[in-house]
């Protein structure tokens, strides 16, 4: 993961993670004046133009390593926990199908 703003294409990253082939980053984009987050598919190091494809599982890692280091936002991370609660709180887990 890298902290530090850097310059490219379309915008600023600001920090990013990579779990395999599949990377997470938050941009600053200057046109806008706003912060995205950008989900890509890099083989073999190389950004791909194939859309990005992960499993489940693939996915919840990415989002855990894009908390810890902070390519999603604190307020982004309460607002999930917001709309997950009334979802964890039933009686019941799904099985694993």
């Amino acid at each position: 993961m890298s902290q530090e703003v850097q310059t490219h294409g379309h915008g600023q990253k600001i920090a990013h993670v990579e779990i395999e082939e599949a990377r997470m980053e938050r941009l600053y984009v200057k046109e806008t004046d706003r912060q995205v987050v950008r989900f890509s598919c890099w083989p073999n190091g190389k950004i791909a133009s194939k859309p990005l494809e992960v499993t489940e599982e693939q996915l919840l890692h990415l989002m855990q390593a894009a908390i810890k280091e902070d390519v999603l936002t604190e307020d982004f991370v309460w607002e999930l926990r917001s709309f997950l609660d009334p979802f964890l709180t039933k009686a019941f887990r799904p099985s694993h199908s």
